[in-house]
């Protein structure tokens, strides 16, 4: 009896260890543990924890292959990794990794901080598990075991996977697919095929169609895609107007509405009272994998995000329409090296010519725009110091705020009153320099402030998930608020309209925001708009145009 014991003591520790990581990954995930389900619903209850049974039983059968265990510690500390990545990955950006979010990880370089932020002291109880499974092998006598115990224990591990795939054909009609534990799912949909699997799947999953698709595939668009695209272009030719005046476009690191407050952001809140003034407070973030890139996108080129991962990754080598094609001296200011979402690349296919980096705090960020603009027709400056975790500069504001708020909150909006202290700098500048007070200036933000999505700060400490969008231009006779809610994707054509440049041969998916009758007539849906532009960015549809 106890050398039974013995026998199969080991691989049970494994095996739970596996079956406790899959579920409660899937619990802090999802928020779905289903053990009522036991009486109400047994089908459900198989369905739910048959993965995670099914992968446990198959990686425990090869414990008895072996006589030495250690391996199995190292499994789970690598399971450990993949897990704590997922979770950190997914508070941040509300999505698994995916086989294009491992390219990434160079946008890490100088942004540590930002993971600690995202971790919680339930994550260590991974870590405990494998710690439990380094014990049992400690305190239990190694011994060789037969081969027949592995064949049974996979061959057991393969049913349990063809019934947990009949459970789901059943449930989703006929689907035949769910068969494929690692068939491909839509990271878009609110219940993706990663939830009906484990996050081993996961893995197994990102793994293989990471090193089997080298290559993007290029896309090509049917006919009647390409009627759609027709109308969201203008006649291409060579005597498009050139802009009206200059532009300076500043990109707040996760800026979010609720921080347009007086007694937040004072400066800005007195700016805004100038007649040349447009605010959209309720713009839609529609940033997805590429997080600050795609809000670069949006805003220079009209485009929307690809699906999955990011264009500047993607698809840097591709054509793309920018407003700064329009203007002669163009210079980009960024707080972070341009390897960051391949900035200098990128770059490039905006024709940002003079590209400057620096890590000083916001407020000499705006001192060196203003420089520029002595220089250059176009400039574009991105600040830093919202970015999560926002600490760096947190200490330097006197606001006094409740011990009640989140951290997080609280360090955000103590930063933004910080940036507010150097936006100032633009805003004395317009009164002062001719060339700025003829000059369109746009305030926005790339996306929202990542809340980790186990994170609901909701309505109780006036947190909203709009990015504001703010705009001064000559072309403004009388002070606008626009309170309808509007999308990232109308910034572009709202430039264009303010610099002259709407016969610019791309229209952008968007609406001008100062025509009343555009916003309630929108010639495409965000989710049309999303479609589109992902098949447009794959198939590099604006080549034809920048070559001529």
């Amino acid at each position: 009896m106890k050398a039974k014991i013995e026998l199969f003591f080991i691989p049970a520790v494994f095996a739970l260890t596996i079956f406790v990581q899959c579920v409660l990954f899937h619990y802090l995930i999802y928020k779905e543990i289903l053990l009522s389900s036991l009486w109400h619903s047994p089908e459900d209850f198989v369905r739910f924890y048959l993965p995670a049974a099914t992968i446990a039983v198959f990686f425990s059968s090869f414990v008895f292959l072996f006589k030495n265990k250690w391996w199995t510690v190292v499994v789970s500390l690598i399971f450990d990794v993949w897990i704590f990545a997922n979770l950190w990955y997914y508070r941040a950006n509300g999505i698994l990794i995916d086989k294009y979010a491992v390219t990434m990880i160079g946008n890490l370089n100088g942004f540590w901080d930002s993971i600690l932020a995202l971790i919680r002291p339930t994550d260590f109880v991974f870590l405990i598990l494998t710690i439990i499974l380094l014990i049992s092998i400690i305190v239990t006598n190694n011994r060789s075991n037969p081969l027949k115990i592995t064949v049974f224990g996979i061959a057991i591990s393969l049913i349990m996977g063809l019934a947990n795939g009949l459970l789901l054909v059943r449930k989703y009609g006929n689907d035949w697919s769910y068969i494929n534990p690692f068939k491909e799912y839509d990271i878009n949909f609110g219940r993706n095929y990663l939830q009906e699997h484990t996050i081993i799947h996961h893995f197994a999953y990102t793994y293989l169609t990471k090193i089997n698709n080298t290559r993007e595939p290029f896309y090509n668009l049917s006919d009647n895609e390409k009627k759609r695209i027709e109308n969201l272009i203008n006649p291409h030719n060579d005597s498009v107007a050139k802009p009206r005046t200059p532009l300076i476009i500043c990109i707040i690191e996760s800026f979010n509405s609720f921080a347009i407050q007086q007694n937040i952001m004072p400066h800005l809140s007195e700016f805004l009272n100038n007649p040349h003034i447009m605010i959209a407070p309720y713009i839609t973030s529609q940033a997805k994998g590429g997080m600050s890139a795609d809000g670069q996108m949006m805003i220079l080129s009209g485009l929307l995000p690809v699906t999955q991962g990011a264009a500047c990754l993607r698809f840097p080598l591709n054509e793309y329409p920018a407003i700064t094609k329009m203007y002669n001296n163009t210079a980009g200011l960024f707080p972070h090296d341009l390897d960051v979402w391949n900035q200098a690349i990128m770059n490039k296919a905006y024709s940002i010519k003079n590209s400057q980096t620096s890590n000083d705090n916001d407020k000499d960020l705006f001192f060196k725009t203003v420089q520029l603009t002595k220089e250059s027709d176009f400039v574009m400056m991105l600040t830093a110091s919202t970015h999560i975790p926002c600490v760096k500069y947190a200490d330097s504001s006197s606001l006094d705020i409740p011990d009640t708020i989140p951290t997080l909150l609280k360090n955000y909006t103590k930063s933004v009153n910080v940036l507010d202290q150097g936006i100032t700098i633009l805003f004395d500048a317009v009164s002062s320099d001719p060339t700025l007070c003829n000059s369109t200036i746009v305030i926005t933000g790339d996306h929202c402030l990542p809340i980790p999505a186990d994170e609901d700060f909701g309505g109780n400490y006036g947190y909203s998930r709009f990015i504001p969008l703010i705009i001064y231009s000559p072309e403004i006779k009388q002070k606008t608020i626009i309170t309808d809610t509007c999308y990232q994707m109308d910034i572009y054509p709202t430039i264009l309209n303010l610099i002259g440049c709407e016969d610019y041969y791309w229209k952008g998916f968007g609406i001008n925001l100062l025509d009343s009758a555009a916003r309630h007539n929108r010639p495409i849906t965000p989710e049309e708009a999303y479609d589109l532009s992902d098949k447009m960015i794959r198939a590099d549809y604006f080549r034809k145009f920048e070559e001529q």
